[in-house]
């Protein structure tokens, strides 16, 4: 059988790869439709982007605004906290020394009337006729004699001085009262790391030194001295025996400075901590007004006000209201 299949011509060929070409040409086409859409919407994106981050940039410098005011907030809350709380505890002082007083009273009160006692009135008059009556004509009796006088009025003089012992030291006054606690604020200005100077805030009146002369020692007295004990102790620890305090009042309450000049300013403070608590636990008088005492120590810059507030400019140098004691 004859094959009737004709050869393509050329024609025919040259048609087909045209046709081929433009359904190349077509497909890179849609391609490259596709690839600028996408270019397109990207640099959409980036545009959102770069307005979100613009946006978030400035938001941040907001913020970064609010953190620095919150700071300077912080030490002027941090100083108001401070010093609320010690005027509290001042006050609270106040009424325990009243009560102090109060106890102090009834003690001497007691202790006078125990001179009523007819076993020690008898032994006084007993003691007073021999020191006006007996003892000046002494040398003139026999010895054996002189010797029994004398060993009998020894041991009047024995009990007469142990029966008045408490007249003469009473023991600190006791209250009936719960445990008080209150704080002594402990501060130390180190630039550099050397302690330059040392602070004390007591929640005592200013009044304790400023008018000492004109006020009765009482349990905010006791306070101060026992601070001040406690300080100076430091101080010759420290190989500084002449430091002279420095005190005056900081809101109506003590303050107390005393320069150091040398020694690392942690080592001091933490010295400052542990002698302050250690001498106020050991004062008997504090334990009898039921008073406990921690030292608190805080930063320099949270017990003067920030600089930017009104009046700043009096206080901020941190011994304006301090002067030398003689």
């Amino acid at each position: 059988m004859a094959d009737t299949t004709a050869p393509r011509t050329i024609a025919d060929a040259l048609a087909d790869v045209a046709r081929r070409q433009g359904e190349e040409q077509a497909r890179h086409a849609a391609e490259l439709g596709e690839v600028d859409q996408e270019i397109a919407s990207l640099r959409t994106a980036m545009a959102n982007l770069q307005q979100q981050l613009e946006a978030l940039a400035k938001f941040r410098d907001e913020l970064a605004a609010r953190v620095d005011t919150v700071t300077s907030g912080t030490t002027r809350r941090t100083y108001d906290a401070i010093f609320h709380a010690l005027h509290e505890q001042s006050q609270a002082l106040s009424g325990r020394a009243a009560k102090v007083a109060e106890a102090a009273r009834d003690q001497r009160k007691a202790l006078d009337a125990s001179l009523e006692d007819p076993d020690i009135r008898r032994r006084l008059d007993e003691y007073g006729q021999f020191k006006h009556h007996v003892e000046p004509h002494l040398a003139s009796f026999p010895a054996t004699y002189r010797k029994a006088l004398e060993a009998k009025h020894a041991e009047l003089e024995s009990e007469l001085r142990a029966a008045l012992a408490e007249h003469a030291a009473p023991p600190p006054p006791v209250v009936d009262e719960p445990v008080l606690v209150i704080d002594v604020v402990v501060a130390v200005d180190a630039p550099d790391e050397i302690a330059e100077v040392a602070m004390l805030l007591l929640p005592v009146v200013e009044h304790v030194q400023t008018g000492w002369s004109e006020r009765e020692e009482d349990l905010q007295t006791w306070v101060a001295a026992r601070a001040m004990q406690g300080i100076y102790r430091v101080c010759h620890d420290f190989g500084l025996p002449g430091a002279q305090a420095m005190y005056g009042g900081h809101q109506g309450l003590l303050a107390v400075e005393i320069e150091l000049g040398s020694g690392d300013g942690a080592a001091v403070k933490k010295a400052l901590q542990a002698t302050l608590e250690k001498v106020f636990a050991e004062a008997p008088e504090l334990e009898g007004a039921k008073v406990r005492i921690s030292a608190r120590p805080v930063d320099v810059d949270h017990l003067f006000p920030p600089e930017d507030d009104l009046g700043a400019d009096a206080s901020a140098s941190g011994a304006a209201e301090v002067s030398r004691a003689g």
